[in-house]
């Protein structure tokens, strides 16, 4: 008998490590998670980007993100708009089963949920955590987790997101570190590539190509403003390969070459 209950789990099925809330920081950055735990995090303003050894991400307000323990990365603030965010470390058996299935659902860990401001009430609610020692048993910050994990495994977000004018941006904001790509992009509204097109005219007043290039050179330019990388490496970061091309298209939108723009920030 005692053999068979050693092999029991007898820990909480949900286990709330660290919560809290992130405002306003300018130069903040946040661990993806920590040992064999999972991060939540709900974006509500603010924008930056996530980095692992497989990605390089934007991410903006309105964005749910789930960080399972395999592979983390770091999050960082842009710091000309910064973010607005709770975070909640947590553990459990159940937790992770559903956070499992949540990911599998979703397929990414970064994605938008209808009820948010339900959700933002809920971690609200729960306040700010910081435990150095497993829980022994559930407490009320453990069922707020609950209803949370439960609420995003159940929501049924299946059908082809609405094409609008802020979903056109947002994709485009949350794709800028890759190649424009209207295939994927048509495949992710579910219509064909020329209505893509014609509907981006109608509701953004311009081409494809074109908002698309505005969004990169934009992002492209806080970028040049850390002066923490290289010109190669930002061209990379918001989707061109070939970094003489980049500079061409910034030159083209900016009137100035990419090394004199940031230069010029100096003055």
């Amino acid at each position: 008998m005692n053999k068979y209950m050693d092999n029991i789990d007898l820990s909480p099925p949900f286990q709330v490590q660290t919560a809290g809330l992130i405002q306003k920081m300018p130069y903040h950055s946040t661990p993806g998670t920590r040992g064999q735990d999972m991060m939540l995090m709900f974006f509500l303003t603010g924008r930056g980007f996530y980095r692992n050894e497989s990605c390089s991400k934007v991410v903006t307000g309105g964005t749910v993100a789930l960080i399972p323990p395999t592979d983390p990365g770091i999050l960082m603030a842009d710091p000309q708009d910064p973010y607005v965010h709770y975070y909640c470390r947590f553990n459990g058996p159940y937790a992770i089963y559903l956070a499992n299935k949540i990911l599998k659902r979703k397929g990414d860990r970064f994605f938008s949920f209808a009820d948010l401001d339900e959700i933002v009430e809920l971690m609200r609610r729960m306040g700010i955590v910081h435990r150095t020692h497993p829980q022994r048993e559930m407490d009320l910050k453990s069922v707020l987790l609950a209803k949370i994990l439960i609420m995003l495994a159940q929501s049924n977000e299946n059908t082809s997101p609405r094409i609008t004018a802020s979903a056109i941006e947002q994709y485009l904001m949350d794709h800028l570190a890759e190649p424009n790509d209207l295939d994927r992009m048509a495949d992710h509204f579910n219509v064909s590539k020329a209505t893509l097109c014609r509907l981006t005219r109608k509701l953004c007043h311009r081409t494809l190509v074109d908002l698309a290039e505005e969004k990169k050179i934009q992002w492209a330019k806080i970028l040049l403003e850390t002066k923490s990388q290289n010109i190669t490496e930002i061209a990379r970061r918001v989707g061109y390969a070939d970094p003489f091309y980049f500079s061409r298209v910034f030159k083209k939108r900016t009137g100035q070459s990419p090394s004199s723009w940031q230069a010029g920030t100096d003055k």
